[in-house]
This record gives structure tokens, sequence and C-alpha cells, in this order.
């Protein structure tokens, strides 16, 4: 009997991680700004379309943020970062809704470009 329990809750547990991450994910970098509107794009946007999203030129700084919870100016990262535009059309899983978003993100960002990520408090009044 308690061996079913431990495979009832392995079970469930994959479920839940596996609810973290895209169905299927294309992932690309795009030109600049000027570029997207040189082409006809309206501009950077994250679009849901039943359980599709696409995110469309959206700097790669800030697709860092979405998925971690944070604001831009929260992000130390490299300055190409804010100057590098992705592409990112997904499928979300069954049932996954907007709000999980940011962790299908994160998963996302560490397997397709092995983000790690390392927290710190700082004083905002502090200089570096």
């Amino acid at each position: 009997m308690a061996n079913r329990k431990v495979v009832c809750l392995g079970v469930f547990l994959a479920g839940i991680l596996s609810a973290q991450k895209f169905e299927v994910a294309s992932v690309r970098m795009t030109g600049t700004l000027d570029q997207m509107m040189d082409e006809g794009s309206t501009g950077p946007a994250v679009t849901f379309s039943g359980s599709r999203v696409n995110i469309d030129g959206l700097t790669l700084k800030a697709v860092i943020a979405t998925a971690y919870g944070k604001q831009m100016h929260e992000v130390e990262a490299p300055e190409w970062t804010a100057q590098a535009r992705v592409v990112i059309h997904a499928e979300m899983p069954e049932g996954a809704g907007k709000e999980r978003l940011p962790q299908m993100l994160k998963a996302l960002l560490e397997e397709r470009f092995h983000l790690t990520a390392h927290t710190a408090d700082r004083n905002p009044h502090t200089p570096w």
C-alpha cells in the first residue's frame, strides 16, 4: 500500500513539473526594433491565442525579467541582452493559463540558453 502512495505522488509531481514547460517552442533571434518596424511589425508584443503564445521582438533582457518576476532595472545581464530581440512561438500545456508564462519562460531559458540566475540582496542606495 505504501508503495502505491509513493508512485501516485511521483506521478502527481511529474504532472506539476511538466505543466511548467511549454509543450513545443520555437526560439529565434530577430533584428533591431528599426528593422522590425521596416518589415511591417507593429513593435514588440506578447499575444495569446488559445494555448499558443507568441512573443515577438521583446529584448532578451525583458524576457529574462518576465521569467524571474523582476523589473528590467533589477536584472543584471550583459548589455547585449538589452539590444538582442527574440521571437518565441510556443504551445502551452492544456489547461495552463497566462499566469504560468513566467515559469515556462524560465524553464525555456534554462533549457535553450543554459541560463543560470543568482539572486542577491542589494541596497539601491549603495554604489556597486
